[in-house]
């Protein structure tokens, strides 16, 4: 059995935010504040009510509509899901993404994921963001196994290759069909 760990924005889902305030047609100072703010949110260095106050300012939102309107934006990948719930069925298939735990957990709950990715490690629970190798050795922790053992999926080429340097088994994440291929050379699928 092998622990297939998979990132979530970008991979599972749409990369909801970027997408968002992309749509708002914002200038790229803004763009850069708006991302430099979420890896604050990602690192648990504030939270999600002081992230979306911080947004509506900046892109000049209602900040009442920020957290419902982002919501809206987000798609999960059904293709990715379903390779996911293959994977499921002879390992263990968990998240590592650089993310606020409650805005992943509203998405997982709404979405019925709970018990296909467990556990879903939240960058803002450890506070650390990838790249930082040190959120992948908390990672080995949690799930109780050796680099190894482990099948990191990311669409971000440097997560990929820490998650290498640390004995990691990494895919960059492109498509589904994509990831289908390379799961299915490693003889996981």
């Amino acid at each position: 059995m092998a622990n297939i760990v998979f990132d979530w924005f970008g991979v599972v889902c749409n990369k909801a935010l970027i997408e968002w305030v992309r749509g708002l047609a914002v200038t790229e100072g803004i763009f850069q504040n708006v991302l430099a703010l979420a890896d604050l949110l990602d690192a648990g260095q504030i939270t999600l009510v002081e992230f979306q106050r911080g947004l509506a300012a900046l892109v000049d939102h209602p900040v009442e509509r920020v957290h419902q309107d982002l919501m809206a934006r987000v798609v999960v990948n059904e293709l990715v899901v379903a390779i996911a719930r293959r994977l499921n069925e002879k390992h263990k298939v968990s998240v590592l993404s650089n993310v606020n735990a409650e805005f992943i957990a509203e998405i997982v709950i709404k979405r019925d994921l709970a018990s296909l990715f467990n556990p879903i490690i939240a960058s803002s629970a450890l506070k650390l963001i990838k790249p930082n190798p040190e959120i992948f050795r908390r990672a080995f922790e949690i799930l109780q196994c050796r680099p190894k053992e482990v099948v990191f999926i990311d669409d971000t080429v440097g997560h990929v290759e820490v998650a290498r340097t640390l004995g990691m088994t990494g895919i960059v994440f492109e498509s589904a069909d994509r990831l289908e291929r390379d799961l299915l050379e490693l003889g996981l699928l």
